[in-house]
């Protein structure tokens, strides 16, 4: 039972049963070639037909198989020889099966008929049962085994996941200097290489020399362009400056949101009161 299991997904298994299936089956073998050559219920009709005239050729075949290995040798030994090799044919054209829910129907009629086999080759039946559990046990203990180490698997995953950290703004800033430093070096290498077509980005470039310098000397930066950079993000700034000013303006629209109304009607009158005096003073 086991060998069958196994066998039934090779390849040797599949055309040693094409070519067995042909040799005591040959009327089988042909109406199931042309099965597309008729209705539905023809081909049920002449396949039962087939099976049951098959059944009794083989059946007279083995009562007189002494009478035809002497008497019609070189018959039986054509036959063999015709008819297996039209068969492999047959197997070679249509190729093994690689449907899985086909593998998987013959993989449970050859269990069933391993465990029809078992049950009356074994004559005492508490044995029989022994074995047929015992089979299907070990065929089937990967399925308990898969689950049991899947669930494992999980809970140790869960057990050792680690938190989720943001990083702070310096080890961000460490982080990209370093991917900056490394895509740079990238950049020159790929320069410096064959396949990198030099005098079409020249022509297109406004000013070759800055990549030369790059290419050679790693120069990618003007020294006005870092002063620039650094007045404008350094310390001191005026971008920090900006981000500053920002903050402050916030905070203060968020504390005068929280302000009476009162004062905020009589600061309007003492501002049109300003504005008021100051055309005046315009004026004359």
């Amino acid at each position: 039972m086991t060998g069958l299991i196994i066998f039934c997904r090779s390849v040797l298994f599949y055309y040693s049963a094409g070519v067995a299936l042909g040799l005591i089956a040959t009327l089988v073998l042909i109406i199931l070639l042309c099965k597309r050559l008729m209705g539905v219920r023809p081909f049920l009709l002449l396949l039962s037909g087939s099976w049951s005239v098959s059944l009794l050729v083989i059946y007279f075949g083995v009562l007189n198989l002494a009478q035809i290995l002497t008497k019609y040798r070189y018959y039986a030994l054509g036959y063999l020889c015709v008819v297996g090799c039209f068969s492999f044919a047959v197997c070679y054209k249509h190729g093994p099966l690689s449907n899985e829910h086909n593998i998987n129907l013959l993989t449970w009629i050859l269990k069933l008929i391993g465990s029809v086999l078992v049950y009356s080759g074994v004559t005492l039946p508490q044995f029989a049962y022994a074995v047929l559990i015992t089979l299907f046990c070990i065929n089937n203990l990967h399925h308990p085994a898969n689950l049991v180490h899947s669930v494992y698997r999980k809970l140790k995953g869960s057990a050792k996941k680690a938190a989720n950290r943001f990083i702070t703004e310096d080890e961000y800033r460490e982080q990209t200097e370093a991917v900056t430093l490394i895509a740079l070096e990238n950049l020159r290498k790929y320069c410096r290489g064959q396949e990198f077509p030099a005098w079409e980005t020249v022509m297109k470039m406004s000013s070759p020399k800055r990549l030369a310098d790059f290419i050679l000397k790693g120069q990618h930066l003007t020294q006005e362009e870092v002063s620039v950079h650094e007045d404008q993000y350094g310390i001191g700034g005026s971008f920090l400056e900006a981000q500053l000013f920002a903050t402050e303006e916030n905070s203060r629209s968020g504390s005068e949101n929280w302000e009476d109304p009162n004062e905020e009607e009589e600061t309007d009158e003492t501002q049109t009161i300003d504005f008021s005096t100051l055309v005046i003073e315009q004026l004359f």
